[in-house]
């Protein structure tokens, strides 16, 4: 009997560690007519004002499609696939969490913000798409280009990890088992190079990580990363909320759980004008978790 659940087991981990997807990395850059580089700088122009009103969904969702519209006049513009990482990323965190049935739309979302990323990294730096292309996308292989990562690659580095753990999560635990060591890899690579990117995100990212994997939990970690992102960007809410709902609630501390998301709450929406409708929907998410303080506790 033993044997048979061992070998049952054995099969499951192996079909688990089949999951996965296909890197949309390119490693040349096509040759674009002048007519359409101009068309899609205007295109990209016109994506970010439709940005800057995000708080509608209307005008995201018309941003995104003027960014992929501007990506199909100049593929080699590495600036909007960044734009378009994020602003996927975005679209799960402020609208679609909201909506009822909403895994496979966030899937979807993800798995856009991944190969977004992956064609802002490649374009930008080709030398290291090709090293991720002769190594067939293995985790080897990444390692061995994250050693040759600049700065600038943080910008993209960061959206394709933290849209890939996000993607895992929904995919399924064989995803989940395939990218959790490379989406540590490249964050712990971004917190070298730059972690003040994106409000203090490479330690926001491994705070959440040293709480949430499987084996190795180690709560001192994750507190010190938290509290470094915390204090690398104070004004961007979403840290204090991923604090509050990994970190607090895993070490069972309700009354840190408490402070935090009234922290949050009690924050002008207008603390950083760059960030009013983030920080708007993490007040409502605050407000949310605060209430229902029993399904954590």
């Amino acid at each position: 009997m033993f044997q048979r659940i061992l070998i049952s087991t054995c099969l499951a981990l192996m079909a688990f560690a089949c999951g996965g997807r296909q890197t949309v990395m390119v490693s040349d850059q096509k040759t674009v007519a002048e007519a359409d580089v101009q068309a899609a700088k205007e295109l990209a122009s016109k994506a970010r004002e439709l940005w800057k009103q995000r708080e509608d969904e209307s005008k995201a969702k018309a941003a995104i499609d003027a960014w992929n519209q501007a990506v199909v006049a100049n593929p080699n513009r590495h600036d909007v696939y960044r734009d378009l990482a994020y602003a996927y990323y975005y679209m799960n965190n402020v609208f679609v969490r909201w909506q009822d049935d909403n895994s496979d739309a966030e899937r979807k979302n993800y798995s856009k913000g991944v190969a977004a990323a992956e064609k802002a990294l490649s374009i930008a730096n080709p030398a290291f798409a090709e090293t991720i292309l002769a190594g067939g996308d293995k985790d080897d292989a990444w390692n061995r280009a994250l050693k040759a990562a600049t700065k600038e690659d943080v910008k993209a580095l960061y959206w394709y990890a933290t849209n890939l753990a996000k993607w895992a999560l929904k995919d399924g635990i064989g995803s989940l088992l395939k990218y959790k060591d490379r989406a540590y890899a490249i964050m712990q690579r971004c917190k070298a190079l730059d972690n003040n990117f994106w409000y203090g995100g490479p330690s926001r990212y491994l705070g959440a990580y040293w709480l949430k994997i499987p084996f190795g939990k180690n709560p001192g970690k994750s507190k010190a990363n938290f509290e470094a992102s915390v204090n690398a960007a104070p004004h961007y809410l979403d840290t204090k909320l991923l604090m509050a709902e990994i970190y607090a609630v895993r070490t069972d501390d309700e009354a840190l759980f408490k402070k935090l998301l009234r922290d949050v709450l009690d924050t002008a929406d207008d603390v950083d004008q760059a960030l009013i409708p983030e920080n708007k929907n993490a007040k409502r998410i605050a407000k949310e978790m605060l209430d229902n303080m029993d399904d954590y506790f």
